[in-house]
């Protein structure tokens, strides 16, 4: 954020795809002090949202460096939600999970709205009838980034794992009942310093009744690391998951529990250069191995989105290939991250998300469509 004589003026957040968002109140003059900003960061500004004056601004500089090529379709858009309390949502990084017990669709969300603080929106399956919950727990500005969300079915808790920018970007934990009330919040990061909890990823071992957090490490070269707690946040610990492979090995993960073999998978972009990598643990975080499954291609291995296909074994990672043009790279691979297949996903595609449809047997990806004004658009695959 940017202050005028001790007054807040301006805040801006660069997202892990890129995104730099931005709210300015209309000062144009603040663009290149935010682009100077973000430029201290690993991540390429790729896109930029905001109020018109702002945002054009901040493009313009953007533009004006050496080398930039501009790929873009620019266009003003205002999305707001107003609440029956008059309540104005600004909602980012959404993270959703589906409350199976009661039929919600529950979605994680930062409010900038409310200054970085984290909201949940609780909507029936098919989108509507949704209400809006401040899940923030007392906690201050900028206390979500990047929430990921997992839902505790033993004990009926939706959990939000975010990097605390009000704690040193710290990783957090925000636990709820799943309709968002009765919030608490506890610190995760097992007495790491500052900057280790970038970029969290969480996912639940239920077999252990243990949350499992996975961040980039900044306090440690970008490594990947794990923060292992109780389910209500206590008891948590640490541990480094590189496995030897150095720095800047964790940016973007993607974590999954390999219930079949008792398995901690965690897919990253791993750099210089920058890959699809595997990391394979025991669900302490101990005993990890590395694979590289970018298959020679040297896709970049930005924000994978990776699941497993219990029925056939096999671990899929969707991930854009800025190398090949802004495809969409699909890899297959064995659970151990070995005989991996790769494959394009044809045009311009961006920023995939992907999921199993177990019912019909079909691996689906969600993409922004470049080749098509940035709309969403759907790939569907045949698993077996």
């Amino acid at each position: 954020m940017i202050e005028d004589d001790g007054e807040i003026c301006c805040v801006f957040c660069l997202t892990r795809r890129g995104n730099l968002l931005a709210q300015a109140g209309g000062r144009k003059e603040l663009a290149s002090e935010i682009v100077d900003a973000c430029r201290t960061e690993p991540i390429r500004i790729q896109g930029v949202v905001g109020e018109w004056r702002i945002a054009e601004a901040i493009w313009q500089v953007v533009c004006a460096s050496p080398g930039f090529r501009e790929q873009t379709v620019k266009k003003e858009v205002l999305n707001r939600l107003d609440l029956e309390r008059d309540c104005t949502v600004d909602a980012y990084s959404p993270s959703v999970v589906i409350d199976s017990v009661n039929g919600k669709l529950l979605v994680a969300v930062t409010n900038y709205a409310s200054v970085g603080r984290p909201g949940l929106f609780r909507c029936e399956l098919d989108g509507t009838g949704c209400t809006y919950s401040d899940i923030s727990a007392g906690q201050g500005l900028f206390s979500v980034s990047h929430p990921s969300a997992a839902i505790d079915s033993a004990n009926g808790k939706i959990l939000v794992a975010t990097v605390n920018g009000d704690n040193g970007n710290r990783p957090g934990l925000f636990r709820c009942n799943l309709d968002g009330t009765r919030c608490t919040y506890s610190d995760i990061s097992a007495g790491q310093p500052g900057n280790s909890g970038y970029d969290p990823s969480a996912v639940i071992d239920s077999a252990n009744g243990k949350l499992l957090v996975v961040t980039t490490n900044g306090d440690y070269a970008r490594r990947p690391a794990l923060f292992r707690c109780n389910l209500d946040g206590t008891g948590c610990t640490y541990s480094d998951l590189s496995a030897g492979q150095g720095d800047n090995t964790g940016s973007y993960p993607s974590a999954l529990v390999d219930s079949a073999n008792g398995k901690l998978l965690v897919v990253t972009q791993k750099c210089n250069p920058c890959i699809t990598a595997l990391f394979r643990c025991n669900l302490d975080g101990s005993d990890c191995t590395y694979s590289d499954l970018s298959g020679g291609q040297g896709n970049g291995g930005v924000s994978p989105s990776a699941v497993i296909d219990a029925a056939s074994g096999k671990l899929f990672v969707a991930t854009p290939s800025y190398y090949s043009h802004g495809a969409a790279a699909m890899i297959r691979c064995n659970l151990d991250g070995s005989g991996c297949d790769y494959n394009d996903i044809p045009e311009s595609q961006w920023d995939p998300s992907a999921v199993i449809d177990s019912q019909d047997a079909r691996l689906l990806v969600a993409t922004s469509n470049a080749s098509n004004e940035f709309r969403p658009s759907l790939w569907s695959f045949c698993l077996r």
